[in-house]
């Protein structure tokens, strides 16, 4: 049976070896109640924190270790339902499922909720799922040509040496399969005499066989006939006439653009759009490129149109968002909307839009209202959507004030009354913005009292009372401990922002077997 000692029993000839021990247990001295708790971990069903609380209440030095903890009080978050299974707070819910608190605490600052906050497969009722194996896929793309199979075109390509380009273009071109892969002869469409056939000593030729056979080149050919020579005196057989000049004949050749819109015929398109008041490449770009008819072209709001804003005329809207210092996209989004200009340029309020009222006067933001009452909007947003106050209590409340601290050392020894009342010294962890974050702090108040008005959920990790000033110099002793552990937040979301820290579990441990030593 293990031997139950005293914590403030002499210690043995053995423990005088070690006077430098702070705690003994069977025997043997320690230096700390962390390093007890850690040297019989193999016996100890609790955390060193609750060991050091249950010593404090004069619980027996071996009871307290082997003691399980019952964990049920209900912590600011309430209670968790996982598989069915209440839990009373999340430290006791991360122990039945061997995690780590801040692992769970974390899923639940991102919104997990009942089984969620254990993943999956740590769950006790995860059933790890059956693999299937799965089944063979058909290949679709495998065929047949010539009495050759393939898996793909591309392998079709790769073993015959085509290129998979070279055969997507000779199937565009009708050729067929066997025939873009080689493995059938295709008639070359170019070598096929198909075109114009001129006639020569009642013999027919192409262009091409009477520039080979005469050896004229066939743009000549064409160019003498086209200004009236015969075929013959085109090729030479017979002397060349006096020809037409090439102007001449390009007049007869001459292109008709005329176009007609509402029953009046222009000589051209750029004609139509200079009699309506249009760029030439605007008409012709929805014509041409759009596909509008010529009258719907003629017709249709452009995109520079004019509009008007308080009075004032803008010859586009691109103008008028870029006064505003407006997105265009969003503005002509917000016309398009059936917003007024005046609402989607931002002079009047939008449509439906969220309004405050504060001593009869109507705010579009927490900006604008913070703005006329001198406050942050960030802050009285906070304090409306966090902390329950009404947006005449928020403002009421007054700015926060953004420093080090309301006390200091001189302060509390200049006045002795107030460095000798109630203070408090508390160590809590908050989750504010997504962040797990830890404060040290101290307040004349109760930590409740002082916290409530943030408005950022916080769990009391330690809390150390005493006199204001006690509590104040070992506060600072633990800001300058922790000094590179600070935690960079804007002044704005929180008041005492330089007494954040952000901190590992083995720090969060340290300091609160600090604060328990105090």
């Amino acid at each position: 049976m293990v031997d139950k000692i005293d914590i403030m029993m002499r210690p043995s000839n053995h423990m005088n070896q070690n006077r430098k021990a702070k705690y003994y247990y069977n025997s043997i001295g320690y230096k700390s109640l962390t390093a007890l708790v850690e040297a019989n971990r193999d016996i100890c069903t609790v955390h060193v924190v609750t060991v050091r609380n249950r010593l404090k209440e004069g619980w027996d030095i071996h009871k307290a270790l082997i003691t399980p903890k019952n964990n049920k009080s209900i912590s600011f978050y309430g209670e968790h339902v996982v598989e069915g299974v209440i839990y009373h707070n999340m430290p006791s819910l991360a122990e039945a499922y061997g995690m780590k608190y801040n692992t769970v605490f974390k899923r639940y600052s991102r919104g997990c909720r009942g089984d969620n906050l254990i993943p999956e497969k740590k769950r006790k009722n995860y059933v790890k799922p059956l693999e299937h194996k799965k089944k063979p896929t058909e290949n679709l793309h495998k065929f047949d040509v010539a009495g050759r199979s393939f898996e793909s075109q591309y392998e079709a390509c790769r073993q015959l040496g085509v290129k998979h380009v070279t055969f997507r273009k000779r199937l565009s071109r009708g050729q067929t399969l066997a025939q873009a892969l080689g493995l059938e002869e295709a008639v070359d469409g170019r070598t096929l005499n198909t075109g114009r056939k001129y006639e020569v000593d009642e013999q027919e030729y192409t262009l091409s066989q009477l520039s080979q056979k005469y050896g004229v080149p066939s743009s000549t050919i064409v160019d003498r006939h086209n200004r009236g020579a015969t075929i013959k005196q085109a090729v030479g057989l017979v002397p060349l006439p006096t020809l037409l000049k090439q102007r001449e004949t390009r007049k007869n050749t001459k292109r008709d653009n005329s176009v007609n819109a509402f029953g009046v015929t222009y000589p051209s398109m750029t004609a139509c759009a200079k009699a309506h008041n249009m760029k030439a490449y605007v008409l012709y770009q929805r014509v041409k490129l759009s596909g509008y008819s010529l009258e719907e072209a003629l017709t249709m709001e452009g995109k520079g149109k004019s509009i008007s804003i308080s009075g004032i005329s803008y010859k586009t809207l691109t103008d008028a968002a870029s006064k505003f210092k407006i997105n265009k996209e969003t503005f002509e989004r917000r016309i398009k909307a059936g917003w007024t200009p005046e609402q989607a340029a931002g002079v009047d309020n939008p449509p439906n839009s969220f309004l405050l009222e504060y001593k009869d006067k109507q705010y579009s933001s927490y900006d604008e209202l913070g703005i006329a009452v001198g406050i942050s909007g960030r802050v009285l947003y906070g304090r409306v959507s966090r902390s329950d106050m009404t947006i005449e209590e928020a403002v009421d409340a007054g700015e926060r004030i953004i420093n080090a601290g309301r006390w200091n050392e001189t302060i509390l020894r200049r006045n002795e009354e107030l460095g000798q009342s109630k203070g408090v010294l508390y160590f809590v962890q908050m989750l504010i913005e997504g962040c797990l974050i830890y404060k040290i702090g101290i307040t004349s108040k109760s930590v409740d009292e002082r916290l409530k008005a943030e408005g950022w959920p916080y769990e009391i990790v330690s809390i150390f009372e005493s006199t204001l000033l006690d509590v104040y110099l070992r506060e600072q002793e633990l800001h300058a401990l922790l000094y590179e552990k600070r935690f960079q937040l804007d002044g704005e979301l929180l008041d005492g922002y330089t007494e954040l820290f952000d901190l590992d579990d083995n720090e969060v441990e340290i300091v609160s077997s600090l604060l328990d030593e105090f």
